[in-house]
């Protein structure tokens, strides 16, 4: 199935097992994340899905086990093509499985397939390096500053203010809609020739829930591996405010490492390291 998205978008939207319900709800209608595994709530009772470990190479393959212990492995790619990008999704046949069944079910993937496109093309987001200045950015990276200087003391805030997102060493990105709508931004911070730093990861508020920040994700890491990088760095906090941020960056991949760069032990600070391969 092709789909007009970027390859690393379609990655990050998929790789979300939070996003399942919303290409795959015949598997079904509601995830749940409990003590870091997703479960999904079928008609046969509760099955578990697990995602293959994060990585730049489109590997989508995941394994449901199913509420009667059956574990099935799902191989699924998404391998970029010029612009867009190819989901290739294997429908294997099982043990005694007539060929009625197989076509019910290679008719069943096509449909989630579709529902996905429909989904994803009509989102119509794409990222583009930006100017911290724009009127809209600045409201909010100014809203993004607030929060950050509310949760923590002034010395625990590492967050760049709009000048400083502009020097050397620093790309900065923003999600938009078509029409032009900001829903977030984020830029990458060189610390090094094989070593990077994300920063400045915001969604605007009237777009969270909706994968913006996954996305955003998807596109640093992307950029951090084209340029050859072997790690990416991060520095969140540890209160509950920035529970959701930890979360997507674990979902991700990230792991807890201690402090890097100028960056000292502080009880605000968690920091975070994503190898790349």
């Amino acid at each position: 199935m092709r789909i007009d998205r970027p390859v690393w978008e379609v990655y990050a939207f998929v790789s979300d097992l939070a996003n399942l319900p919303r290409w795959a709800p015949g598997l079904g209608s509601q995830v749940v994340h409990e003590d870091g595994s997703w479960f999904v709530e079928t008609s046969q009772g509760r099955a578990r899905v697990e995602m293959a470990q994060p990585n730049t190479f489109g590997v989508l393959d995941h394994e449901v086990t199913t509420p009667s212990g059956e574990t099935v492995h799902v191989p699924m790619r998404a391998i970029a093509d010029a612009d867009g990008c190819e989901v290739v999704f294997t429908v294997r046949r099982a043990d005694g499985m007539t060929d009625a069944d197989l076509d019910r079910d290679a008719a069943l993937v096509s449909a989630d397939l579709a529902l996905l496109k429909r989904v994803l093309e009509g989102t119509s987001v794409t990222i583009h390096q930006d100017d911290p200045h724009r009127p809209d950015v600045l409201d909010l990276l100014g809203e993004h500053l607030t929060d950050m200087f509310a949760e923590s003391p002034a010395e625990s805030v590492h967050a760049l203010d709009p000048t400083a997102l502009t020097r050397p060493g620093i790309t900065f990105w923003t999600a938009r809609r078509d029409d032009g709508s900001l829903l977030g931004c984020v830029a990458l911070k060189e610390l090094g020739p094989a070593d990077g730093e994300l920063k400045s990861m915001r969604t605007a508020t009237h777009a969270r829930g909706q994968g913006v920040g996954a996305a955003l994700l998807a596109r640093v890491v992307a950029e951090a591996s084209d340029r050859g990088y072997r790690t990416l760095h991060l520095e969140t906090g540890t209160q509950d405010y920035f529970a959701p941020a930890r979360r997507l960056y674990e979902r991700a991949g990230f792991v807890a490492c201690p402090p890097f760069a100028d960056y000292r032990t502080d009880p605000y600070s968690a920091f975070y390291r994503l190898t790349l391969t």
